[in-house]
């Protein structure tokens, strides 16, 4: 995986768009397309002038990372949620090698002493955790390691690929929020009476611009974002 280091040149440097426009003449759509690396390519004079303009060479005008990263949704198995939650997978490739890794959603009420937040910061919490299958002793073992080599590649991308990773998987647990909307799911509650049973769930409907904390890579990643109105693609996500 392959990809331009301008955000964070730009960043690095208090630069807008319009600053590189005026300072280079390339238009502000590919400047747009090159920072959001959105783009299918850049030609080489538009290269030559960006690392004139930011004094770098082009090994540190791009990003590189040996991985390839693809994503598959699939109906979970949380017991309170069912499969209204999606699980996510994540498919690794390098070279011809490719090994898939899954991360489960849970939802919870931010209630109670175990939770930093109230209802007032956000209305639930959602957590993608690394998946880790226990029916047996070896089963485990072999989830463990698997969770190992993934957080092993994830630490070690560079933070605009890590950056980039996190936006698309965010992009997907939104999408599958917003298409909850007006359904009604139980989900685990932080305000727990270990003596009374019932108390230990809680329905939740969910509502367009609901606040909810999302929680990636346990915990690696967390926002705070509202469910969208609608999503047609990656790009049309309204926080």
């Amino acid at each position: 995986m392959i990809k331009t280091n301008l955000a964070v040149l730009m960043a690095e440097r208090g630069l807008k768009i319009s600053d590189v426009y005026e300072a280079t003449g390339i238009s502000k759509t590919t400047l747009m397309a090159i920072s959001d690396n959105t783009g299918k390519g850049i030609q080489y004079e538009t290269m030559d002038k960006l690392c004139g303009f930011f004094n770098v060479t082009p090994d540190s005008f791009f990003v590189y990372s040996p991985y390839n990263f693809s994503f598959h949704i699939f109906d979970g198995e949380d017991p309170f949620a069912g499969d209204a939650l999606k699980n996510i997978a994540i498919t690794v490739s390098r070279s011809s090698n490719l090994k898939s890794f899954t991360f489960s959603p849970d939802a919870v009420t931010p209630m109670g002493e175990f939770f930093d937040v109230t209802k007032k910061d956000a209305d639930f919490i959602i957590n993608y955790n690394f998946s880790i299958n226990i029916v047996d002793e070896e089963e485990a073992k072999r989830s463990k390691r698997s969770k190992s080599e993934f957080y092993n590649i994830y630490d070690k991308l560079p933070t605009i690929l890590k950056a980039d990773l996190n936006k698309q998987f965010l992009n997907l647990v939104l999408k599958n929020l917003s298409s909850l909307n007006g359904q009604t799911i139980t989900v685990f509650d932080g305000k727990i009476d270990f003596n009374n049973t019932d108390e230990w769930t809680h329905d939740l409907t969910i509502k367009n611009n609901m606040k909810v904390i999302v929680n990636l890579f346990n915990g690696r990643f967390t926002r705070l974002v509202k469910i969208p109105l609608f999503i047609t693609d990656s790009k049309n996500i309204n926080e």
